[in-house]
């Protein structure tokens, strides 16, 4: 990765954490206290769909373990899914221009043919 995408990439992460310090809810619905309780008492079968997103609760619960009890730590999972997806679209969005360009050479070639041309 060059010193550019470095650096854009560091851009994006620290916009990221201004939003999410900016505008963080922490929990907040009763969904999210089924996540908790389920990832505080992972000895039994989930009984309903709350209950069901294994990856999702047991991250919740290797963060408790590791980390403790607070409305941040329990939160942390979202934050990291958060940061993913920001981060995947970024990457997509680094490499859209060169599929983009890629994808209209054909279309490019057949119109030149025909005496056209696409300014790309």
């Amino acid at each position: 990765m060059s010193l550019k995408g470095r650096w854009s990439a560091l851009v994006v992460c620290a916009i990221w954490l201004g939003f999410r310090i900016a505008f963080f809810q922490g929990l907040w619905g009763f969904d999210d206290l089924y996540h908790v309780n389920y990832a505080l008492h992972l000895d039994h079968v989930p009984r309903n769909h709350w209950e069901a997103r294994l990856l999702y609760n047991g991250l919740r619960a290797l963060s408790i373990c590791s980390l403790g009890f607070a409305e941040r730590v329990l939160a942390l999972p979202t934050l990291l899914g958060s940061l993913a997806f920001t981060l995947g679209t970024w990457w997509a969005a680094r490499r859209l221009p060169a599929i983009w360009r890629a994808g209209l050479h054909p279309l490019n070639q057949a119109l030149q043919l025909s005496g056209l041309r696409l300014q790309i």
